[in-house]
């Protein structure tokens, strides 16, 4: 049985309304967690080891490898987009 995962992105997404638009005219989402430093600039992964990451990001990263892995679903809301 393939688990459902749901992203609520409910404050504004740090990302270029081009990127935004191709994303949401594709039925695409993003993904991005910081390496839970303050400075997210200078933190960004691209890493795909839960061990990387800390607090909640650690989580989602390893659930997010395992949906690589096993398949499964990823639902996503965004603020002011209906649907």
């Amino acid at each position: 049985m393939l688990k459902t995962y749901f992203a609520r992105h409910s404050t504004k997404l740090n990302i270029d309304d081009e990127t935004y638009k191709d994303l949401w005219k594709n039925n695409l989402i993003a993904i991005h967690y910081s390496a839970g430093k303050e400075d997210y600039a200078c933190s960004d992964l691209e890493s795909l080891n839960p061990a990387d990451y800390s607090g909640r990001a650690k989580g989602v990263v390893e659930r997010f490898v395992l949906l690589g892995k096993d398949g499964g679903y990823v639902c996503a809301v965004y603020r002011d987009r209906p649907g």
